[in-house]
């Protein structure tokens, strides 16, 4: 009778590379998910300096945390984006959108005229 006892370390070398690339997938996804939130509280600050028409703060608060705003102003509305990056680390997420991943979250203002 043969022992058994090897066949389960076998098993689990052969599917550790696979659950360690589903773990750090899954880190990557809920980064760029929280990095999508933290945006969107960003953009909330960033359209009140807007209003308020406080250019200097509002350019430096962007410098300070390293984001991109753009705006497009149609008629009386304005929409306002807000535009950042972050790294991909998982093999797999970076062969399907790359090493940097853009994040963008916007809002549309009306402007009196």
């Amino acid at each position: 009778m043969r022992s058994n006892k090897g066949q389960a370390l076998i098993e689990f070398i052969l599917i550790l590379p696979l659950f360690l690339m589903i773990v750090i997938a899954t880190i990557d996804i809920a980064n760029i998910i929280y990095k999508k939130y933290s945006l969107e509280a960003k953009l909330d600050y960033v359209v009140d300096l807007y209003k308020n028409e406080s250019e200097l703060k509002l350019n430096n608060y962007l410098k300070e945390e390293n984001i991109t705003l753009s705006l497009n102003k149609k008629n009386a509305y304005t929409e306002v984006i807000l535009i950042d990056n972050t790294k991909v680390q998982a093999p797999i997420i970076k062969k399907i959108i790359g090493n940097n991943y853009k994040i963008e979250v916007k809002r549309t203002i009306y402007e009196k005229q």
